[in-house]
C-alpha cells in the first residue's frame, strides 16, 4: 500500500492506509518531532501516526474513577462526552504514559462544581500556578496565617478562623463572592506560591499548605495573573514556614516573608471585640 509524507515550516502530512493526515506543527515539541522523524525514515508511518495523534495512542485504553472514563480517546462524565482543558491534558497523560488517575478524580470532584468557569478553567489555573495534585483528586494550595496570642494559627483579618494542621476550614458557599472581577471580597482565600510575596506579613506570621476539593472553589479573581482564588472550604495540612523577626534568613524557597516594621505592637488589643460581619475572611 502507498505510503508518502512531507515535512513543511507549518505541518506535517502523512498518506497511509489510503488517506491523507495533516498535523500542525505548532503542537509539536522537539522531543516529539524527533520520534516521529526516526519512525518515518524507518518507514514505520503507523507509529509516526500513533505519536502524532494521541486519539489513536489511546485507542483501546479504558480508565474510570467516579464517574468519569476514559475510553477509545475520549472522556466521558456519566456517559457524556465532555471537552475542555483538563480532559485534553488527561489523554495527553495518556498517549505520554504519564500517571492519570489523580488528574481523573481532579475531574470527577471539578464535575460538582456549579461554576462552568471552574470547571471549564480551574485545571489550567493550577498548571500555571504549579500547585500539585493529591492521589485524591484534590489540590495543594498555600495560605499566609498568624499566630494569636494564645499561640494559636488563625487567619490573617478576623482571627476567627483556626488554621491549625488536620483543621477544616469551611463558610456556606453563598458567602463566598464568585465575581472573579472583585480581586479583593469576601471568602475563604488560597494562593500559588507565586503570589506570596505580593501579600505582606509582620510578626508571628506563618505560611500553611492547605488541601482544596475543586468543587469547593468558587472564584478565581484576574488580578496577579489569576494566582490566588476564593474558597469555601479547605484542609491545613502543614506548617511550612514561620517567621521570627529575631532570626536571620526567613524564608519560603527563597521568597522573604514581609515584615511590616511599622506595625503597632498592641496589635492584638482589640482582638475579642466583635468582628464586623462583612468583613472579608482571608
Amino acid at each position: 500500500m502507498t505510503q508518502a509524507h512531507i515535512i513543511t515550516p507549518q505541518s506535517i502530512t502523512i498518506y497511509n492506509a489510503g488517506k491523507p493526515r495533516t498535523f500542525d506543527r505548532s503542537q509539536i515539541d522537539d522531543e516529539l518531532m524527533h520520534a516521529v522523524v526516526d519512525a518515518l525514515d524507518n518507514d514505520d508511518y503507523d507509529t509516526a501516526i500513533d505519536l502524532l495523534d494521541p486519539s489513536e495512542r489511546v485507542k483501546g485504553f479504558f480508565a474510570s474513577t467516579g464517574a468519569v472514563t476514559v475510553s477509545n480517546g475520549v472522556v466521558l462524565f456519566n456517559g457524556q462526552i465532555i471537552d475542555n482543558y483538563a480532559t485534553r491534558r488527561a489523554i495527553e497523560f495518556v498517549r505520554q504514559g504519564l500517571p492519570v488517575q489523580p488528574l481523573l478524580r481532579f475531574i470527577d470532584k471539578v464535575q460538582q462544581n456549579p461554576s462552568y468557569r471552574a470547571v471549564n478553567e480551574l485545571y489550567a489555573f493550577l498548571e500555571a500556578g504549579e500547585l500539585p495534585l493529591t492521589c485524591e483528586g484534590n489540590f495543594v494550595a498555600y495560605k499566609k496565617v498568624k499566630r494569636n496570642r494564645n499561640g494559636e494559627l488563625v487567619d490573617l483579618f478576623t482571627r476567627c478562623f483556626t488554621n491549625e494542621p488536620g483543621t477544616t476550614v469551611e463558610m456556606p458557599r453563598n458567602e463566598v463572592d464568585e465575581d472573579p472581577t472583585q480581586t479583593c471580597s469576601r471568602g475563604l482565600h488560597v494562593c500559588s506560591h507565586s503570589y506570596l510575596p505580593h501579600f505582606g506579613c509582620g510578626r508571628d506570621s506563618a505560611i500553611v499548605s492547605v488541601s482544596v476539593d475543586p468543587a469547593d472553589v468558587v472564584a478565581v479573581p484576574k488580578d496577579y495573573n489569576n494566582s490566588k482564588m476564593r474558597v469555601c472550604r479547605y484542609v491545613v495540612l502543614n506548617v511550612l514556614e514561620e517567621y521570627d523577626p529575631h532570626e536571620e534568613g526567613n524564608y519560603f524557597e527563597g521568597q522573604p516573608l514581609i515584615y511590616d516594621e511599622d506595625e503597632d505592637e498592641d496589635e492584638y488589643e482589640d482582638e475579642d471585640e466583635d468582628e464586623d460581619e462583612d468583613a472579608l475572611v482571608w
